[in-house]
């Protein structure tokens, strides 16, 4: 048996991106409206003012974005997982689905609705066609060598999609 939490993700990349752009077109539209207005007074001093806290903020406003994301999903994954994480489960890896339980259930998943392994740093994640993935921290699995092993015979045998990224960091 293999130790390890027992988590759920959703992938949601490509709203964040669009979420992204929205905020910068606005904030850039806001900024040129803003000058403008400072530029129809005639007051020259008051449009290059704006413009240079245009620069600033245009540079600002990534790590921003950046730091409200990071601290949004942080509050999710707490209020989500509150009840959740930190607790030990159970992996049962057979040839034709997976096994978690712990104290609260049990579930099973068909290796055919597998799609990726993921690892990063700290952690592997086993990408479901759902959308979800089942979370491995690494620090917390006795055989850790023993777990890659069999997910890399699922890999070659179901076709599964393998990325490994060791230098992965929130950005």
């Amino acid at each position: 048996m293999i130790s390890c939490n027992i988590n759920s993700t959703q992938h949601q990349e490509t709203i964040i991106k669009n979420q992204q752009v929205r905020g910068y077109i606005f904030f850039i539209l806001f900024l040129i409206t803003l000058s403008f207005i400072s530029f129809s007074d005639y007051e020259k001093p008051a449009f290059f003012v704006t413009l240079l806290i245009a620069a600033v903020l245009l540079c600002i406003y990534p790590l921003y974005v950046r730091r409200y994301y990071y601290n949004h999903y942080k509050k999710s994954a707490n209020e989500n997982f509150k009840n959740k994480a930190e607790k030990e489960g159970n992996v049962s890896i057979n040839d034709d689905y997976i096994l978690l339980w712990d104290e609260t259930g049990e579930t099973k998943v068909y290796n055919s609705n597998l799609e990726g392994i993921n690892e990063v740093n700290d952690y592997l994640y086993l990408k479901l066609k759902t959308g979800e993935s089942i979370i491995f921290p690494k620090n917390k699995i006795e055989n850790f060598d023993a777990l890659q092993e069999r997910l890399n015979a699922l890999a070659e045998k179901y076709n599964l999609i393998q990325t490994k990224d060791l230098d992965w960091k929130w950005r």
